[in-house]
């Protein structure tokens, strides 16, 4: 077993301890320390996660102002659903990939405005299952083509909704989720800029009473 593997098997185990959510906290982050003294992670030094986090909780802030939660409501559940109808709208702009009945060309510059949505609400699910900074993005193996990473990552939004939101497999689809936009030849500026064009549109939609 890999270090790494071992470490998330490790914060798995602390999370489900009952240690209290500050020392849990505590431990968790020096775990992570250890693990980022171990690898070099190059995904985290070209893709901000941090600033988009953060962008994403003000933005979700903005959202539930205008659109407060209703009793009873399951909002995270909502955005799981959410998330799989984005997934299914960005290959929607990529017919080539496997529309066999169509001759339409790919669409990328919608293909990246579908993704960043995608990543809003996969964001936006992280915000509520645990603090980002304990939100490990490393690397992993892609599928050997397209279409087996896009069913990847939807068995990755599956099992985190049917193992309760599990810190460890929302690592594991925000990885393959990255994988993803990787493989479809997304740079990590493209991305990043195109989700703070989405961001700021999505806040003045909430200004304008969307």
């Amino acid at each position: 077993m890999d270090v790494c593997r071992a470490i998330n098997i490790a914060v798995g185990c602390v999370m489900a301890s009952h240690l209290e959510n500050k020392e849990k906290r505590e431990v968790i982050e020096v775990l992570r320390s250890l693990e980022r003294q171990l690898e070099e992670d190059e995904w985290g030094d070209e893709l901000n996660l941090q600033k988009l986090f953060e962008m994403q909780r003000q933005l979700d802030e903005h959202i539930e102002k205008e659109h407060p939660r209703q009793e009873g409501e399951d909002r995270l559940a909502k955005k799981i659903l959410a998330l799989q109808v984005e997934l299914g709208e960005l290959a929607n702009e990529l017919p080539e990939v496997f529309k066999f009945w169509s001759n339409k060309k790919n669409n990328r510059k919608k293909a990246l405005e579908e993704f960043c949505d995608a990543l809003h609400f996969l964001l936006s699910i992280g915000l509520d299952i645990a603090e980002p900074d304990i939100v490990n993005l490393r690397d992993v193996d892609g599928k050997e083509n397209i279409i087996e990473q896009f069913i990847e990552v939807f068995n990755r939004v599956r099992d985190l909704y049917f193992f309760e939101y599990d810190i460890f497999e929302y690592e594991s689809l925000l990885a393959q989720f990255i994988k993803l936009g990787e493989m479809l030849g997304f740079t990590w500026e493209q991305i990043e800029e195109a989700y703070l064009q989405k961001n700021a549109e999505n806040h003045a939609r909430q200004n304008r009473g969307y």
